[in-house]
């Protein structure tokens, strides 16, 4: 391995100084010397850019971008626009809060040109305030699969956004939905595994990545239906997207992909959000006529009575 093998690690921020210099300087510490450190701005008016600084000026292989005015704001437009500034031959996704463990990098392309492989999947551990401080606090329980697409859609494995390393030409850098603000690295890494073979995967499993917990509160109401709205929209976009190129597999999982959402489904309908409800009834509509009726009905049903009886089942 040498410089022909550059990893490109791409982080989007924003407003993240306090916790930004922990994930940079993880990067700093990887055994592995050839990469370069993406950041990507996404507007921040906390004192980010002087935190980056620091380190661009310490090694040259950070660089520092902020968004351009003309691109969507967003995590996913700054991932894109980072993506085509790097020259990497591997891709590593980061989130501005997270920690990797000093060998990851080294690890995961030993076992990608070991096994000639195109996505590496690893695990990830969540911590509070000291990587580690958690060790039984894993992001996936099960993560080696034989069914990639079937275990992702259905919800059996999930895999965190900077445990995983790519091959640069099996990213299809559209997979990141701009405007999508939860739930973008499930339907990316699901829309990825679409135009992948399950050949194309190796599992290293073990722990190369520590995410944060986060402080905020989840609960609040304004919180709860801005996360549920973008779940939901999640789940359309990957429901439109089958049934625009692969008609047979929106079929296979429309049902499954439903009833995981329900819950989302029904606290925005008690709150009155409807956009995206109605966004999705029109795939439902496109799935099976009698159930787009009795959709409706159970939506009111339970409206009234606070019974999902007739939003259960296809």
């Amino acid at each position: 391995m040498g410089k022909d093998f550059l990893v490109s690690v791409i982080i989007p921020t924003y407003n993240r100084a306090h916790l930004l210099g922990e994930t940079l300087q993880s990067v700093l510490n990887q055994s592995y010397e050839f990469w370069e450190c993406i950041i990507v701005d996404d507007g921040s008016t906390d004192n980010t850019r002087e935190e980056v600084l620091k380190f661009c000026n310490l090694d040259n292989r950070f660089s520092y971008y902020v968004r351009p005015d003309s691109y969507l704001k967003g995590a996913n437009t700054c991932r894109k626009y980072g993506f085509e500034l790097s020259k990497g031959l591997y891709i590593n996704w980061l989130d501005s809060d997270d920690v990797l463990i000093n060998d990851k990098l080294e690890k995961q392309i030993r076992v990608l040109e070991k096994q000639d492989k195109s996505v590496c999947v690893s695990n990830a551990e969540f911590f509070d305030q000291i990587p580690n401080d958690c060790p039984e606090n894993l992001w996936s329980d099960k993560l080696i699969v034989d069914n990639v697409k079937d275990a992702l859609v259905l919800q059996k494995v999930r895999w965190a956004t900077g445990a995983l390393l790519w091959k640069r030409d099996v990213v299809h850098i559209n997979n990141w939905k701009e405007g999508l603000q939860g739930g973008q690295e499930w339907l990316f890494n699901i829309l990825s595994a679409f135009y992948l073979q399950e050949s194309d995967f190796c599992f290293l499993d073990e722990t190369v990545l520590f995410v944060r917990n986060s402080n905020e509160s989840i609960t609040r109401d304004a919180s709860l239906v801005f996360r549920f709205n973008n779940y939901l929209l999640a789940r359309i976009l990957l429901l439109e997207h089958l049934f625009d190129v692969r008609k047979p597999e929106f079929y296979k999982y429309f049902n499954r992909t439903y009833l995981f959402s329900l819950k989302y489904i029904k606290l925005l309908a008690s709150k009155g959000r409807f956009k995206f409800i109605f966004r999705l009834s029109r795939l439902i509509y496109k799935y099976s006529k009698p159930f787009f009726l009795k959709f409706w009905f159970g939506l009111f049903f339970y409206a009234i009575f606070k019974k999902d009886y007739f939003l259960k089942g296809i």
